[in-house]
Parts: C-alpha cells; sequence; structure tokens
C-alpha cells in the first residue's frame, strides 16, 4: 500500500508538469499532457478546442472543412460532402450525413498494439454513432469506435470478436473519455479511466490499411453516420502504460471537466 502511494504521488508529480508544458507557450508540445512529446508514437491528435492546429477554431455554428491533426503527422481530416460537422463550444458535432476522411497510411495494422482515446458525447438515439474507424469491410480487418444505439454501449470494433460495454454512453449528451487499448490478443476498454476496465480476447486481427482511409464521425462501407460531438480523438502505436494512461486521462479531464472513476488526481 506504501508503493502504492508513493507511486500515485509521483503520478501526480508528472500529471502537474505535464499540464505546465501544456500551457506556458514557450514550449513546443506534441503530446496530450506531454505524453509521447518528441517521439513516434503518437499517430493522430484531433483537438476540439484547437481545430485549426494553429490555436484557433472555426466559429460556433459555422462549418467544419478540415480537423487539422496536432500529432504533427499531418493526418489532416477533411468532409467528405457537404455540411458534414459544425464546431461547437465542445468540439466537432456532426449531422449524421458523412464523415471527415484521411490517411491510415502509419496506422497499426495486422494485429500491432494501439490505443486510441475518444473522448466524445452522444445524443440519446436509436442510431448507432461511430466515432473513429479505418479497415476493411471484412471480419477482423477492421478497427473503430462506435456507439451501439440500441444500448448506449461503447463498441471497440473488429467487425468480429467485439468488445461491448453496456450503457458506457449515458447519461446521453454527456462527454465521456473512452481508452480502449489492444495488445494481442487482449483487448481492454476504459471508461473515465475506470477500475476494473472491459477486457476480452479479440481473436484473430488483422486490420488492413488503404481501402477507405481514415474515418471521423462515419462509416461509409454501412452508411453509418454519427450524431455525436467529439472534442478529441488520439491514437498511439503502443497500449500506454498505467502512468501514461492515468497522465492523459486527467489532462483531458482537466479540460473538459470530467470526474474520473479512478485515479482523479
Amino acid at each position: 500500500m506504501k508503493l502504492q502511494t508513493v507511486a500515485l504521488r509521483s503520478i501526480q508529480a508528472l500529471i502537474s508538469c505535464c499540464l505546465l508544458f501544456e500551457t506556458a507557450p514557450a514550449f513546443s508540445q506534441t503530446g496530450p499532457g506531454g505524453v509521447s512529446s518528441g517521439s513516434t508514437n503518437l499517430l493522430l491528435w484531433l483537438d476540439g478546442q484547437n481545430v485549426n492546429a494553429d490555436g484557433t477554431n472555426p466559429a460556433i455554428g459555422t462549418e467544419v472543412l478540415t480537423w487539422y491533426d496536432r500529432s504533427g503527422n499531418g493526418v489532416n481530416v477533411t468532409r467528405n460532402i457537404s455540411n458534414v460537422a459544425t464546431y461547437s463550444a465542445n468540439g466537432v458535432t456532426f449531422n449524421n450525413t458523412g464523415f471527415l476522411n484521411g490517411s491510415d497510411a502509419t496506422f497499426p495494422t495486422g494485429n500491432a498494439s494501439r490505443t486510441v482515446i475518444v473522448c466524445a458525447s452522444s445524443p440519446s438515439t436509436p442510431t448507432d454513432d461511430v466515432f473513429f474507424f479505418y479497415g476493411t469491410a471484412n471480419n477482423n480487418q477492421s478497427y473503430g469506435v462506435l456507439k451501439i444505439g440500441t444500448s448506449n454501449a461503447v463498441r471497440n470494433y473488429f467487425y468480429a470478436n467485439d468488445l461491448d460495454v453496456a450503457g458506457g454512453w449515458t447519461p446521453s449528451g454527456t462527454l465521456k473519455i473512452i481508452t480502449l487499448t489492444y495488445a494481442s490478443p487482449t483487448q481492454i476498454v476504459y471508461i473515465n479511466n475506470n477500475n476494473p476496465p472491459s477486457t476480452k480476447n479479440a481473436g484473430s486481427v488483422n486490420t488492413t490499411l488503404g481501402a477507405q482511409g481514415l474515418q471521423i464521425g462515419g462509416w461509409n462501407s454501412f452508411t453509418l453516420y454519427s450524431q455525436a460531438t467529439i472534442a478529441e480523438i488520439i491514437l498511439y502505436d503502443k497500449v500506454l502504460n498505467m502512468a501514461e494512461r492515468i497522465i492523459v486521462n486527467n489532462y483531458l479531464a482537466a479540460k473538459y471537466e470530467i470526474a474520473l472513476a479512478a485515479n482523479d488526481l
């Protein structure tokens, strides 16, 4: 117990330092809360408080034409049709008509490890909401994050052997931090950094790139779109360790005033 307390205090000190770097204009920040700053592990960072990736945002209520990637990798996403999404106080709100599209060329493929963090809210509707998707419409070749409309469940999506967490988007319209990890063969879903999380064997995963690219707010293969408001989407090419996960979750929790279920530092 004493060692655990010391570890949590060390994590708290790290969080304080990382948040200080995030707010200090003199430093170049390339990772949420400082995690993966200056490394190649961060593949994508769509920040709903910095849509243009230069410290500015579209006017509230106006259409989002391009959501610029803050990771430094240039994975910007642009509308596939007009009026896909508009800007709101909490991020990018999708209109259930289309998606923002980008390249998945640098994303984890096959059964490579990954972490996706989605900070978003979903309305109370019986339809599915697609937050993040890349891959093909074949079993185990996809990867994405969805809300199942009939149960408000979070779905870690491989298009086979998916992990559903019932009620993950309840109550509707409330921002949640959903952290999803995969290290063959285990998939894990945290909701607001809950402990213990939900786990499941993912079976045979063979994520395939290039078929449709990255799709935010929709999935073209099954004509599934979204009415969600997405605050942030973050992708790493590894499973974050406990300290890194706690830091990123606390960074988002402080930024969007979200109470975490565990390690709310």
